[in-house]
């Protein structure tokens, strides 16, 4: 009879013997239920030799797990998400509204400038030079022009405001403004 080799599950000795359907109390004959001679484990059993027909029958690893199992995985998509955060970090945003202009107040001097949508109060007035510039907004009760950083109107103290357009509003405004002034006045002269 030809040697085969006989391994145990639980040490994982691998001896040479020979194979029996019955029992043979002979140290190098394996039959079925003989325990390991090393560990005494009942999980002794024949090696298999694999063929090539049995390699063939296996199924092929799945994508998912061919990536999970490949080192290579784990270093690419490391490289793979630094590409991006940096990207995100460091790239220049562009705005849609970059060219338009839009009005601010100069809370130091009163006057109202056009500047570029987007830019970071408080701006430089063109004309004093101080940072007091926030966009422009009008009052909608008495039609002062005033800054949008103020949350109520500082000539009736009403907090319904919106934001100025043009420059030809301003002007329009400030008539406004004045007939309201001029209104006031003289309801407060017929009340005494």
């Amino acid at each position: 009879m030809a040697l085969r080799d006989v391994g145990c599950e639980d040490c994982g000795a691998l001896l040479p013997m020979e194979i029996s359907s019955i029992k043979f109390e002979k140290p190098n004959v394996w039959y079925p239920g003989k325990h390991c001679p090393m560990c005494g484990s009942e999980k002794f059993y024949p090696v298999v030799a694999i063929t090539e027909t049995d390699k063939r029958r296996e199924q092929p690893k799945s994508l998912k797990r061919r990536l999970l199992l490949n080192p290579w995985t784990g270093i690419v998509a490391l490289v793979v998400t630094v590409a991006v955060v940096l990207g995100i970090i460091f790239l220049p945003k562009r705005r849609g509204d970059a060219g338009e202009k839009v009005l601010f107040f100069c809370e130091a001097n009163g006057e109202v400038f056009l500047d570029s949508k987007g830019s970071t109060p408080p701006l430089k007035c063109p004309e004093c030079g101080e940072r007091a510039g926030y966009r422009a907004a009008v009052c909608t009760r008495c039609s002062l022009v005033y800054s949008y950083n103020q949350k109520e109107c500082p000539y009736c103290k009403s907090p319904s405001r919106r934001p100025l357009k043009t420059m030809q509003e301003v002007a329009e405004l400030k008539k406004a403004h004045d007939e309201y002034r001029k209104q006031e006045l003289e309801d407060n002269e017929f009340e005494e």
